[in-house]
């Protein structure tokens, strides 16, 4: 009689594209920091779209959502800072403009 079925999940042995990716969900959420800087350092909106930076925020938590599936420490810590940022971006959109 079976007892039930048990999946192992074995990781794959962590491969030089794997640290290149863990090296870009670093650096991604930090080439939005100027962004938000000039937002809410100067108030400074002209040119800035709403519509994609609302786009970005959306995107974020579909990745969130995905790391839920897969489990990538790297995934969620890229995708919290990220949508931080695109919230605080937004935000600052609406209010400064």
């Amino acid at each position: 009689m079976l007892q039930g079925l048990h999946f192992h999940h074995h990781k794959k042995p962590i491969s030089l594209f794997d640290k290149i990716m863990h090296f870009v969900a670093f650096i991604s959420p930090l080439m939005t920091i100027p962004q938000f800087y000039d937002i809410w350092a100067h108030g400074q909106v002209a040119g800035v779209s709403l519509t994609s930076w609302t786009a970005y925020t959306v995107t974020s938590f579909l990745w969130l959502i995905y790391w839920r599936e897969h489990n990538e420490i790297a995934i969620l810590f890229s995708q919290i800072l990220i949508s931080l940022l695109n919230i605080g971006i937004v935000v600052g959109i609406l209010l400064y403009k």
